[in-house]
């Protein structure tokens, strides 16, 4: 509930301080007093743009503080987003004259967002236009499943439905995985291709590498052939010339033999390398094969990957796909099994769920009828309206609130039908029933009983102060049968100075409520109706 709320030089006021009780507090003052600023106030905490009108100052500070519960969901959430959680938690917004505005939890910064996801379901502002939660379609099976207490059942359902739909989304996986029939002829060719290619990881590099070797011994042969052609065509004649002049030198004849010996080795020696350098020592057969493998695989790799070991993975994945196919239809006929298993269950769940939230809506609707006619508007009909869905993770069911506020009109949508003062009573119907399961701690009425008088006005009045009994409530009224309901009451004054203009707020005693009430409900504050009002207090 808000404890505590802070206010500095936001609009007309310079500087409030307030301290609220629990219960059902009425909120009173002259028209344009300034009411409507407490609530523009909360309306910032929870996550409300801000504008510099707002302004009065450099800057606009308001602080409101908030009491927790334990296990309450507010707790869940800021322990979630890393907040020390003890029993009360602070939201501040300051607001520059320029417009621009910051938030903070427990002096923390935060985005605006993040204010209204925290007080969502902590503060609910209520007015004659209201678009809350309970206006909200998309609302109302969550809302009767809150009446009904389904959460066990609805946990069941989605856990069903998530079971459904993985099993449909594992036959999908299979089916995009599986090769159609017009495929099997086009992989099978390609497949058999990759196949005869005989691919070994790492063989290009083995590849390569002899080839390199192959073109090295191709050039060092080249330089041995081009020596024996000199030789052959520049020296082993001259070279013979030599020896056969040698034969006729006079005085040499006991070193001719090792000269005819040195002279044949040389000879004998250069033949030897050149038959080893003969074209076939180097196989162009074993070279014309590494050529080939090597433009194979090169010709494979811009078919089928950028490496060969993307090509290899390829020829893999294409060999198990071919021998799945063999098993596709016995493997998809388990899959549908499967989905029909997993259907059936959602399908159960959700029908006796189905059939429960049924139950649940009428015995809602009686209850919001009595409500109703509690307000003063007997001729009022409620009824929760079932469209069946295909289904999803709340079941089959679609739901919606439908009314009808005058006798003889058609049911038709709540937004689309009631409005004013009667959907303000509507509402407040509805809030009784909803606020305690929802877990709201603390709800605004904005003038919700603007045009409506005597015994309806009190019957308001009653229902606030019964609603007030599981949460904080303030109601900004007019009212005295409404405010005399109350357990507190707070007065909105503004005071005009020669160059300033003030609203301020303060919490009434006994005495000063009965004055007050006084003024609210004939104008004066006479003696006669001071004692009235005092007797309406005291039958309170």
């Amino acid at each position: 509930m808000l404890e505590h709320l802070y206010i500095q030089n936001f609009i007309l006021i310079d500087q409030l301080e307030l301290d609220f009780p629990v219960g059902f507090s009425a909120i009173t003052g002259e028209t344009g007093a300034g009411k409507s600023i407490f609530l523009d106030a909360l309306s910032l905490l929870q996550g409300q743009k801000a504008s510099s009108s707002m302004v009065s100052k450099d800057k606009a500070i308001i602080e409101g503080s908030f009491s927790l519960e334990g296990n309450s969901p507010v707790s869940s959430f800021l322990k979630e987003n890393g907040f020390d959680v003890e029993d009360s938690f602070t939201v501040t917004r300051e607001i520059l004259s320029s417009g621009k505005s910051t938030a903070r939890v427990n002096r923390r910064i935060v985005p605006l967002s993040f204010l209204h996801t925290l007080l969502e379901n902590q503060l609910d502002i209520h007015g004659q236009k209201d678009s809350a939660y309970l206006l909200q379609k998309m609302n109302h099976i969550y809302l009767l499943d809150k009446y009904g207490h389904f959460y066990h059942q609805k946990e069941e359902i989605k856990e069903a439905y998530e079971n459904y739909k993985k099993v449909l989304e594992e036959k999908e996986n299979f089916l995009n995985t599986q090769l159609k029939e017009e495929e099997l002829d086009f992989y099978q060719f390609q497949l058999h291709e990759l196949e005869e290619a005989h691919l070994k990881k790492g063989e290009e590099e083995e590849l390569k590498d002899l080839e390199k070797q192959v073109k090295e011994a191709k050039k060092s042969a080249q330089d041995y052939l081009s020596l024996f052609a000199y030789y052959d065509a520049e020296v082993s004649d001259s070279l013979y010339q030599t020896i056969k002049m040698t034969d006729r030198l006079k005085g040499v004849e006991e070193n001719l033999t090792k000269i005819h010996e040195a002279y044949e080795n040389l000879v004998d020696g250069l033949e030897s390398i050149r038959d080893q350098l003969n074209p076939d020592f180097l196989n162009e057969d074993e070279i014309n094969q590494v050529e080939e493998r090597l433009f194979l695989i090169q010709r494979l790799k811009r078919k089928y990957g950028p490496r060969l070991e993307d090509v290899i993975h390829y020829q893999q994945d294409l060999s198990k796909k071919l021998v799945h196919y063999g098993e596709q239809e016995f493997y998809l006929k388990k899959i549908n099994e499967k989905i029909t298993i997993f259907f059936e269950i959602y399908s159960k769940k959700a029908q006796e769920l189905s059939k429960k939230r049924q139950l649940a809506a009428k015995s809602l609707e009686k209850e919001v009828l009595q409500q109703l006619k509690d307000l003063e508007l007997p001729a009022a009909q409620f009824k929760v309206l079932f469209r069946s869905i295909e289904g999803n993770l709340s079941g089959i069911d679609d739901v919606e609130f439908f009314v009808s506020m005058n006798k003889g009109e058609k049911l038709a949508p709540l937004t689309k039908v009631a409005s004013g003062g009667e959907l303000s009573r509507f509402m407040l119907a509805l809030k009784v029933i909803f606020t305690k399961l929802q877990g709201i701690q603390t709800i605004v009425f904005d003038e919700i009983d603007t045009g409506i008088s005597g015994h309806v006005a009190t019957a308001i009045g009653e229902k606030m102060a019964l609603l007030a009994k599981d949460c904080q409530v303030f109601s900004v009224t007019h009212l005295a049968q409404v405010a005399s309901l109350a357990n507190h009451q707070f007065l909105v004054s503004k005071s005009v100075d020669h160059t300033h203009t003030q609203t301020k707020v303060h919490l009434l005693s006994q005495e000063e409520r009965a004055s007050e009430l006084a003024y609210l409900f004939s104008g004066n504050r006479s003696e006669k109706a001071i004692e009235a009002a005092k007797e309406l207090l005291e039958h309170v």
